[in-house]
């Protein structure tokens, strides 16, 4: 008996090829609550046999229909009417939560037995970086109209005080991402593009992410940011921005702020949240 998990594959794409050129990742929730978690435990993904008595983990309710008493669906971000509507009338399916945020959203409204699972950190290989000598903030993510216009605005703003800012849209794979942050000494992360309906959905993973490679964050505030409390900061301001910015030139500082954030960062990585899914094996088969 072992695992297996279901999940629509990641794909190479751009909604916004008006805005820039390039590809960016897709469905990324499958490519890491999917292929990348499947790669490191050893599961078998999206197999068409052979599966019947593993304990089966479901993205996003994808092939739901195979689902036995006992097995998981992990909710990560999908809409939750929609997958709910099916796992309401299924109390003996097990849920996901990708985030402690989730999991407190999830729990009270589902008869389902729910599970917290954060998301990993894409810092497999522990890599450490240097401060640059001359700050460099950046914000990677998918493009979209209102994301170019903000991180646009951000960009103009930090030259004023001579940072460079990193628009990254353009990026493919795990190590494209792990290339970035090691070229960064900051993360901004502006609050465009949620709507109310989706706040228990917003996570801290970039932030984390940024995190494991003891880069700072500086976030507009989120509800769903909650777990990774202390460990990033707040702005809601071009002025903020720039008062937190200027902070992170002093270099005791910076080295106190970045211990302590990649130290809070190991709980996030792939070997400890891989022991959480092959934990769901071990109780299954007590």
């Amino acid at each position: 008996m072992g695992i297996s998990i279901f999940a629509k594959r990641g794909f190479l794409g751009n909604h916004y090829t008006h805005i820039v050129p390039g590809s960016t990742i897709l469905r990324l929730s499958g490519e890491c609550r999917g292929s990348q978690v499947a790669e490191y435990i050893g599961a078998k993904l999206n197999p068409t046999e052979g599966f019947e008595n593993d304990l089966c983990i479901f993205l996003k309710g994808y092939r739901m229909e195979y689902a036995k008493p006992g097995d998981y669906v992990d909710f990560s971000d999908e809409n939750f009417d929609r997958l709910s509507a099916k796992l309401i009338p299924r109390p003996e399916i097990n849920v996901i939560a990708h985030s402690q945020y989730a999991y407190n959203y999830l729990t009270p409204k589902l008869p389902n037995k729910t599970v917290l699972i954060p998301q990993q950190h894409l810092n497999w290989e522990n890599v450490s970086r240097e401060k640059n000598k001359k700050l460099v903030g950046g914000y990677i993510g998918r493009p979209s109209n209102i994301s170019l216009k903000i991180n646009t605005e951000i960009k103009e703003t930090l030259k004023k005080i001579d940072i460079d800012f990193i628009i990254a849209y353009e990026w493919e794979t795990r190590q494209d991402a792990v290339e970035f942050y090691k070229s960064i000494d900051f993360l901004v992360i502006g609050g465009y593009g949620v709507l109310p309906s989706d706040l228990w959905q917003v996570t801290p993973t970039k932030m984390i992410n940024a995190a494991s490679f003891g880069v700072p964050s500086i976030a507009f505030m989120r509800v769903g940011y909650q777990e990774f409390e202390g460990c990033y900061t707040q702005f809601k301001t071009m002025d903020d921005l720039v008062t937190e910015v200027d902070k992170l030139r002093d270099d005791n500082y910076y080295q106190a702020y970045s211990d302590r954030i990649k130290l809070r960062a190991e709980d996030y990585h792939i070997s400890r949240i891989g022991a959480l899914y092959k934990g769901l094996l071990c109780q299954n088969q007590q």
